[in-house]
């Protein structure tokens, strides 16, 4: 059973008053948000979408891939509309034991260590990406897969572009996972 009750005149009119004031401060608010002002002391009035369109400059955007089964490639590609400064990608390897425990995998051969070692990221190989223009693309070979020791069970790699954000990207959130199953 619903219940409506009406309200009195005096009530009416003040929700209405509200309600008025409201619309009023939102649109003063607006109003405020879509001006700037200039040195001379001119207000200048722009519609939201070309203050945003004003503001936003083109971003690189990396995006990283792994294939699946993992076989010791990296690729990044720029997706964004600018050219990407280097940076690093960074790749995280994990071991499932059959009793369902986390794992390490094996240490990379001493021989190529260096190459991947970075003190920033102790526990990644870490991949230095060259600058990328727009639409470009960069695959890196793992120099030490072909070297590995995989002792038999499941892993998984992960891959993060621009680990150390040093990128202004227009999407921060890059990450690649890959599997390999050895028997």
């Amino acid at each position: 059973m619903t219940c409506k009750a009406s309200l009195t005149p005096e009530l009416e009119t003040l929700d209405y008053r509200a309600e008025k004031w409201m619309h009023a401060f939102v649109a003063a608010a607006l109003l405020l948000w879509t001006s700037a002002i200039l040195a001379d002391g001119q207000t200048q009035t722009t519609k939201p979408a070309q203050a945003k369109a004003a503001s936003a400059e083109p971003k690189p955007d990396l995006l990283v891939a792994l294939p699946i089964p993992m076989n010791g490639t990296i690729t990044v590609k720029n997706i964004g509309k600018a050219r990407a400064a280097p940076s690093k990608v960074t790749l995280d390897c994990e071991k499932f034991a059959a009793d369902g425990s986390i794992q390490s995998c094996p240490d990379l051969p001493p021989s190529v260590a260096d190459k991947y070692f970075d003190p920033a990221f102790p526990r990644n190989a870490t991949v230095r990406v060259p600058e990328l223009a727009a639409g470009a693309t960069f695959a890196h070979k793992l120099s030490f897969w072909a070297l590995m020791q995989w002792p038999s069970g499941k892993y998984k790699f992960t891959a993060k572009a621009h680990a150390d954000h040093s990128l202004p990207e227009s999407n921060t959130k890059n990450v690649a996972t890959s599997t390999l199953t050895v028997p």
